[in-house]
């Protein structure tokens, strides 16, 4: 199962730290072209209508963000 981690402020030690745990860290926003139905998404600043718009309607098998609770 492939790992991705996806932040504008990730620093070069950051990324590093990740790779260590068999993380890649990605440049945005080509994370969003990676979502399947078997994702999870972690978005906690990131409003949902956003991110399934950034997703192209592609919806992932779980989602934890700050309005996922009005979709449920």
């Amino acid at each position: 199962m492939a790992k991705y981690a996806q932040d504008p402020n990730f620093q070069p030690s950051d990324k590093e730290f990740l790779k260590k745990l068999g993380i890649e860290a990605i440049d945005t926003p080509k994370c969003f072209d990676l979502v399947d139905g078997e994702t999870f998404m972690y978005c906690p600043d990131l409003p949902f209508e956003v991110s399934d718009h950034l997703c192209r309607g592609v919806h992932p098998a779980l989602y934890m963000g700050n309005t996922a609770d009005a979709h449920l």
